[in-house]
């Protein structure tokens, strides 16, 4: 487990079609469960402070890498993600759109 963390290349950018996927697939998993008002609460709230958080993660990832279900590999993939410019905001846009695309096929 640890050797995972520490052999893997935290400053890597992620590709743009894997980005594009992971963000996605958290868009979708936030509607889905209904969770859209407090995600985008929290992300426009903790956006500026998302590199931060990514570094905490960092320092804190043989720990939380336990907790996450993809292991250390997944933790870092979505670290890296969440500490991109942008990536909240793309993130918020991609949920308010899932939503309403949601609202107008209940219609």
């Amino acid at each position: 487990m640890i050797k995972d963390v520490l052999a893997f290349d935290w400053d890597a950018p992620l590709a743009p079609a894997d980005r594009a996927k992971m963000l996605e697939e958290l868009a979708s998993k936030v509607v889905a469960r209904g969770l859209q008002t407090p995600v985008i609460w929290m992300l426009e709230i903790h956006g500026p402070l998302m590199p931060l958080v990514g570094q905490a993660t960092i320092a804190f990832s043989p720990a939380f890498a336990t907790l996450f279900a993809g292991g250390a590999a997944e933790l870092q993939k979505y670290t890296r993600l969440m500490r991109e410019p942008g990536s909240t905001d793309e993130l918020v846009r991609l949920i308010e759109r899932k939503t309403e695309e949601g609202q107008l096929g209940a219609r």
